[in-house]
């Protein structure tokens, strides 16, 4: 197995066919950068909606699309 959710740093401590047992800090850790990185998505999503609003109203205001 390589790893929980594709993390190769969370490695299981046993195997056996389809199950696994973990470490508990190694999923503490796991959801941490879970969150951290579902936080960012938020944060690229709100800069990228507030982009394209200002992109919007340019083409609004000079009747034209930019990069065409």
């Amino acid at each position: 197995m390589n790893g929980l959710m594709g993390d190769v740093r969370c490695k299981p401590v046993k195997e056996n066919g389809i199950y696994a047992v973990y470490c508990k800090g190694d999923i503490a850790a796991l959801k941490e950068r879970c969150s951290a990185l579902s936080a960012r998505w938020r944060d690229v999503v709100r800069e990228n909606a507030a982009l394209h609003e200002r992109l919007s109203r340019y083409e609004r205001r000079y009747g034209k699309e930019v990069g065409a």
